[in-house]
């Protein structure tokens, strides 16, 4: 008589049941993760929602740079959204805010989501007081906005919006 040996597998398939059902409890759970609901959302969505708000700080950045070279002539001060030092303040919210937020999506811990709620909150309070300044700007700045061009028909829209924005 020939033995024979059994061969053991290179590899094992293991076929899970998508629900299970606890006889005990009475309970019905899943054996994969729900992926779907906001949960699923924001936790996949978080690094590209920082990445957003980053790119915000640096369009605010810029927008501040350009505003340093309009104090040439023939324009004789600079804008009140510059003086305000919005652009470089409200950059740098931004710009925190979106780094803690991908920091957070890399490394979920505790204290570094408390902080990332916090910053998010600074940068929502500072977009509002942005608005309201970029308000007060616009109509403080409404004479130095376009009076310096020649006119035409651009500046003449302008001028109208600012002028009915006031009354």
């Amino acid at each position: 008589m020939e033995s024979k040996t059994a061969t053991t597998p290179k590899s094992v398939l293991l076929l899970l049941p998508q629900e299970v059902f606890n006889v005990q409890s009475g309970l019905k759970t899943t054996a994969f993760a729900n992926k779907s609901g906001l949960k699923y959302f924001l936790a996949t969505e978080m690094r590209v929602m920082g990445a957003i708000q980053v790119l915000i700080g640096l369009m605010n950045f810029c927008f501040g740079a350009v505003l340093i070279f309009t104090h040439i002539s023939p324009y004789p001060r600079f804008s009140f959204i510059f003086l305000t030092g919005y652009p470089f303040w409200g950059a740098a919210c931004y710009i925190n805010s979106g780094s803690l937020l991908i920091a957070f999506e890399r490394r979920s811990t505790k204290y570094l989501g408390q902080i990332s709620l916090i910053m998010n909150t600074v940068s929502s309070v500072a977009a509002l007081i942005g608005i309201t300044l970029l308000s007060f700007g616009l109509i403080l700045d409404k004479n130095y906005l376009c009076g310096y061009v020649g006119g035409g028909t651009f500046c003449a829209g302008i001028t109208i919006i600012l002028n009915n924005a006031r009354a």
